[in-house]
């Protein structure tokens, strides 16, 4: 609204009284009738008084209404109703606890939570969607838990000797080997299944000791 001391509005005059108790007062409003300008009282609740601080609350008392959440003292000094805070006492209290980061309220004694957490206090992060083994610090975040790893957390992290390709696991700490392959670290080769008297130096090989001989490594060499 303009600096001025009377300016239109959809409700009619209003009047500015810069300095003095009230921000805004609605007198009239304004209608067109046979081609003239007619004056009348405006409505109720076309009026609002806005204190511009705690004392004028009490020195207007038009200015206190059902919301107000404060009430006037023998001295005419505000108080405010038990749960409510500021200025006016239009700033709910909320519940004991509640973060004051990622919690508010709109009404004394509550504590909503902002998005990306929950929990009685709202203290308490909502992980990335999807995290499996993870948790937060902040919202939506995956931190991994010891021994798992990826975006979701979701990948285990083998045993640290593990062989990259030809081991693997299905929780932390393991070392599972494919097929092949043995040994503690899945470094060895696998004979193939069966050989009796024979070795590998590739997976499921079967190269015969000296003496002996057949796709097993069965039969013992005759020499004549």
């Amino acid at each position: 609204i303009p600096s001025a001391s009377n300016v239109s509005s959809p409700f009619g005059v209003v009047i500015l009284q810069e300095g003095g108790p009230l921000e805004i007062i609605v007198v009239a409003t304004v209608g067109i009738g046979c081609g003239l300008l007619s004056w009348f009282p405006a409505p109720t609740d076309a009026v609002r008084y806005v204190p511009k601080w705690k004392k004028q609350a009490c020195e207007i008392p038009s200015s206190q209404n059902e919301y107000s959440h404060y009430v006037c003292d023998d001295n005419g000094d505000v108080k405010c109703l038990p749960g409510w805070t500021g200025d006016l006492c239009d700033v709910p209290i909320c519940k004991k606890g509640c973060d004051p980061l990622n919690g508010y309220c709109k009404r004394p004694g509550e504590c909503r939570c902002k998005l990306g957490f929950y929990g009685d206090n709202c203290n308490r992060c909502i992980p990335l969607p999807g995290c499996q083994h993870g948790g937060c610090q902040v919202s939506f975040e995956c931190v991994c838990h010891k021994g798992w790893d990826g975006i979701f957390c979701s990948e285990p992290m083998c045993r640290e000797d593990c062989h990259p390709s030809r081991g693997y696991c299905e929780k932390p700490g393991e070392c599972r080997c494919r097929l092949g392959w043995s040994g503690p670290t899945c470094r060895e080769c696998q004979v193939l299944p069966g050989c009796m008297h024979g070795t590998c130096s590739k997976p499921l090989e079967c190269k015969c000791l000296p003496g002996w001989t057949g796709i097993l490594c069965q039969t013992l060499c005759i020499i004549f």
